[in-house]
């Protein structure tokens, strides 16, 4: 079986050959969350293994105000092989990855070095799961409400005859301070988080939005002022035009329904009075024009009397008939007497020339019976 040399312990990944056949290894980092104030942040790294590992290395960023500390890593209670027979060597440092002077990663090394006289074990970690590194930073002065992402990269193991392992990696977060100051679950954005007001627990991405508030609760950058969603702001708000904001179809704009009781174009209530001659239609309570469709039919228009239309909406035409009561045809009475002569009679006195016409009216008619 052919083992590393400790030269590998800096060049791990030229020792490790093909890739064995393997089961599921996961490695992971731990969330922590440390108060604002405190020197240092512990870092958990854990393994959930199904192969037997000899050597793993992986990086992860160094967070920002955050430095490694001087005695940066000591192993964890996860059991390096299986009598403890065997030393692990452990290596953390950190390294400027763009040149700047400012170490902004963190290298992690975890290895065997060496092998049992006696019983040529070497220090592995076993299959099962568990913690295998603690890593610890110093934390700057005033550091506060900051949230760290630690994502895992480079991530490589290895099992002790030299081949390579397959590996997935799952990443945490550093939270320096209170970074959910209103604690309903969500860091303020001044932390990195979403939350647009961490002082209000009722304030945050997934809140319900109270319109016309001015409040802006599920963090959307503005208060819910258009609830019906037609493209104009309710008039319950500063320079809003919308009169009924629960209706899509009723806004500025909208296309006027005569008599259905509904303002649509939010301009001075519903259209009662079509011909605009002042008089509301009678399809609508208290209205009184018979035809809101012709200007010149209302009531108080002056009556054209046999032309078939009411103009002033009395219920008939020809308003103006001035004949004997009950009479709907014509302004007088006329009597046809026997033999073709049409007489005239009305309640008023007859003028001599009329009389003088009856006259001569009869004495024609007595002639032909005479005759």
């Amino acid at each position: 079986m052919s083992r590393c040399l400790p030269i590998c312990v800096m060049a791990v990944l030229s020792c490790f050959g093909s890739v064995a056949f393997a089961g599921t290894n996961i490695l992971s980092v731990g969330s922590t969350v440390v108060d604002a104030g405190q020197e240092a942040a512990e870092v958990q790294f854990s393994m959930s293994n199904e192969d037997r590992i000899a050597g793993i290395e992986f990086w992860i960023p160094l967070p920002e105000s955050m430095a490694l500390s001087s005695e940066p890593a000591i192993l964890g209670a996860h059991t390096y092989g299986a009598d403890d027979i065997g030393t692990a060597l452990l290596t953390a440092k950190g390294i400027d990855s763009d040149g700047d002077g400012t170490e902004d990663l963190v290298k992690v090394l975890i290895f065997n070095i060496g092998q049992d006289a006696n019983t040529g074990k070497i220090a592995t970690i076993p299959e099962g799961s568990g913690v295998i590194v603690n890593i610890y930073f110093d934390i700057a002065d005033g550091t506060n409400g900051q949230v760290h992402q630690l994502q895992l990269t480079n991530a490589v193991l290895g099992d002790d005859d030299g081949k390579s392992l397959p590996v997935s990696t799952v990443s945490g977060t550093i939270t320096i301070g209170n970074a959910d100051l209103d604690g309903d679950g969500y860091n303020g954005e001044e932390y990195g988080g979403d939350d647009c007001d961490d002082d209000d627990a009722d304030i945050h991405p997934d809140a319900e939005e109270v319109p016309y508030d001015g409040i802006d609760q599920d963090c959307d950058d503005a208060d819910l002022t258009d609830v019906d969603g037609d493209g104009y702001d309710s008039d319950q708000v500063d320079g809003g035009d919308d009169c009924d904001d629960d209706d899509p179809d009723v806004h500025p704009g909208a296309d006027e329904v005569a008599y259905d009781g509904k303002d649509n174009d939010c301009a001075d209530g519903d259209l009662t009075d079509v011909d605009g001659d002042g008089y509301d239609s009678d399809q609508v309570v208290g209205g009184d024009d018979c035809d809101d469709e012709d200007a010149g039919v209302h009531p108080g228009a002056t009556e054209v009397a046999g032309d078939g239309i009411d103009q002033d909406c009395d219920g008939e035409d020809g308003s103006s008939d001035t004949g004997s009561p009950g009479d709907t045809d014509d302004a007088v009475d006329e009597t046809e007497t026997p033999g073709g002569c049409a007489c005239t009679t009305s309640g008023a006195p007859l003028p001599p020339a009329a009389l003088l016409g009856l006259v001569l009216c009869a004495s024609v008619v007595r002639r032909r019976r005479l005759a």
